[in-house]
């Protein structure tokens, strides 16, 4: 982790060096408002975006590290502790050009996931649930958010998102007597997210 927020440092360095008042850097809290699976969803984002002079497009790059618990809604995983960094893209449509923004988007994200038991063995019709493995994914995202003080070196920025996101997942279901019933599933963690933050023009 600590090399990848490097990377994103360097790489905003350099590009602010490059194409000076184009880019903005910056980042967000995003908090879970809304999703099926999971008790609480919260951490920091930090992004990049670069906006284009001819058109009223911005396209971003992004960070973000996201700690969870998932509810007692996933049978195979409910109680287990679930963590996650990403990185994504995104493209914005900004309608308006005013003091205020308003913007709608969609984007991509690559999501390292990792989830590990946070108490005791769950069971399920007296058959221990064992997590043999939790994938990766690429999740996509809707956005729609607000920029304030647009015209400033200095931008606030409310947004929400939903985030459409099944990794896949294999659980074994263990017998007293040792035998194994091996599961593929995929878990639903489409989730709505709001996310505050600031944006400051490089």
């Amino acid at each position: 982790m600590g090399k990848a927020l490097s990377t994103i440092v360097v790489i905003i360095f350099v590009t602010s060096i490059a194409f000076g008042q184009k880019f903005s850097a910056g980042g967000t809290i995003d908090i879970l408002v809304g999703g099926e699976t999971m008790s609480y969803m919260f951490g920091p984002r930090l992004l990049i975006e670069y906006k284009s002079d001819e058109f009223p497009l911005a396209f971003l790059a992004s960070a973000h590290f996201y700690l969870s618990e998932i509810t007692g809604k996933s049978i195979y995983l409910g109680g287990f502790t679930y963590t996650t960094f990403g990185f994504g893209a995104a493209a914005y449509y900004y309608p308006l050009s005013w003091a205020i923004e308003p913007y709608i988007g969609a984007g991509g994200v690559y999501n390292s996931n990792r989830v590990e038991q946070a108490g005791n063995a769950n069971f399920i019709d007296g058959k221990w649930i064992s997590l043999q493995k939790f994938n990766d994914n690429f999740s996509f995202e809707l956005i729609g958010g607000l920029k304030f003080a647009a015209n400033t070196p200095i931008n606030f920025i409310v947004e929400i998102t939903y985030k459409l996101h099944r990794p896949a997942y294999e659980v074994a279901l263990i017998s007293i007597d040792s035998s194994k019933e091996i599961l593929n599933k995929r878990l639903n963690l489409n989730s709505t997210f709001l996310k505050l933050g600031l944006l400051f023009r490089l």
